[in-house]
C-alpha cells in the first residue's frame, strides 16, 4: 500500500487561490460605502453652484434681449422708411409723356393727405401738357437719410438724379438733373406714403 504524504502546501494548483478570487469579488464593505455617500453629498453644493451660474446667465441673457428689442424695431423702422422714400420719390420724378395716365396712377399709390388729392385731381388741361412734353423722365434716388422718425411720421432727405429722353429722337442726347427733396412721409396701414415733397437747393 503506498500512503499518500503531501502536505496541504502541496496540493493541487489553483485550489488555494479561490479564496483570493472570492475575495476580490465580494461587494464593498459597510465603511467603503458610506465613504462614498460622503464623497457624493461633498460635491453636490459645487453642483447646485454650477445650476445656479447657468440659470443666471440664462436669465440674463433674456433681459439683455428685452432691452435691445426696442433699438431692433426702431432700425427696423428706419430701414422701412428709407426704402419707401426711395421708392416713392423716384416714382413722383418719373413721368412719360406718351402714358400720362399711368404716371399719374403710380403717383397716387405712392402718396396719401393733400399730395395724394394733388396728384389725383390733375385736370385735363395740366394732363395735355405733360402729354405735350414729348419726354420721358426717369428718377433714381443716389442718396437717402432720414432726418426724423417720430412715431407713424418721417422726413428724409433725397437726392435724385432725373433723366430726361426724347421721345421722338432715339439719338438725342439725354439730359441729366439732380434735385434734392425733403420728403415728409406717414404710415398708413403698414405702409409708409408720401405726404409731402419739396424741393431744397443743391449745393455744388
Amino acid at each position: 500500500m503506498t500512503l499518500d504524504t503531501r502536505t496541504e502546501q502541496e496540493a493541487e494548483p489553483g485550489t488555494a487561490a479561490e479564496p483570493a478570487a472570492t475575495a476580490a469579488g465580494s461587494p464593498p464593505s459597510g465603511d467603503a460605502a458610506r465613504t462614498r455617500r460622503q464623497r457624493l453629498r461633498a460635491g453636490l453644493p459645487w453642483l447646485v453652484l454650477v445650476v445656479a451660474v447657468v440659470v443666471a446667465a440664462l436669465g440674463g441673457r433674456s433681459w439683455w434681449l428685452a432691452e435691445h428689442d426696442d433699438g431692433l424695431h426702431r432700425a427696423a423702422e428706419r430701414d422701412a422708411v428709407l426704402v419707401a422714400a426711395r421708392t416713392h420719390v423716384a416714382t413722383l420724378t418719373t413721368m412719360d409723356s406718351r402714358d400720362v395716365a399711368g404716371g399719374l396712377e403710380a403717383w397716387g399709390a405712392a402718396t396719401t393727405g393733400m399730395l395724394h388729392d394733388q396728384m389725383t385731381d390733375v385736370d385735363d388741361g395740366s394732363r395735355g401738357m405733360l402729354g405735350e412734353l414729348g419726354t420721358t423722365s426717369v428718377g433714381r434716388v443716389v442718396d437717402a437719410a432720414v432726418l426724423e422718425l417720430d412715431g407713424a411720421t418721417a422726413t428724409v432727405l433725397v437726392s435724385v438724379e432725373v433723366t430726361v429722353t426724347e421721345n421722338d429722337d432715339a439719338g438725342a442726347e439725354p439730359t441729366v438733373k439732380r434735385n434734392r427733396f425733403a420728403a415728409d412721409l406717414r404710415e398708413v396701414d403698414g405702409a409708409w406714403l408720401l405726404e409731402n415733397l419739396q424741393q431744397v437747393a443743391v449745393t455744388l
